[in-house]
């Protein structure tokens, strides 16, 4: 794993003391949001590189005007995670990245319950975000900053 302080051939990478002290910062950060996750096993993380967010950019993952492709209703953060294992189809044994704080986590889900409703704690606003284990389709999901009882999913497509 790089901690930040190496160059990295293809990526040149190199880092002055601010930057390497954000990046272990939000390293930290991730690590302490990694630890608390249950019903998962962490299979390791490493950083957001400039390949992913130009696939973002493509997929559409930073445009403001796209709309939700499914609008969950809740009435407590359980039946959400329910709902968002069923529009997932997350089950026991599948491997997902998870997208924490610039870094990007292999997690295999261990109990499906339980690792949605602790991906949820990981963020103020219940956001979580995820690909599939090809890397094919990203979840963006998120409380509707409109009504405190929808939660909404946004698919994309990142081949």
């Amino acid at each position: 794993m790089n901690d930040g302080s190496e160059c990295r051939k293809g990526d040149t990478m190199i880092m002055n003391d601010r930057e390497l002290a954000e990046f272990r910062k939000a390293l930290k950060k991730t690590e302490e949001h990694l630890s608390k996750l249950e019903g998962v096993e962490v299979l390791g993380f490493d950083e957001l590189n400039r390949y992913d967010a130009r696939v973002l950019k493509t997929a559409g993952f930073y445009d403001d005007e796209k709309e939700p492709d499914i609008t969950i209703t809740y009435d407590n953060e359980e039946t959400l995670a329910l709902k968002l294992i069923d529009v997932l189809k997350l089950e026991t044994g599948q491997v997902w990245y998870l997208w924490l704080e610039n870094h990007i986590a292999g997690i295999k889900i261990l109990d499906a319950k339980y690792a949605m409703e602790s991906m949820l704690k990981t963020d103020i606003n219940l956001s979580v975000i995820l690909s599939t284990e090809d890397k094919k389709t990203l979840y963006g999901m998120s409380i509707d900053p409109w009504s405190d009882d929808k939660y909404l999913v946004f698919v994309y497509d990142i081949r």
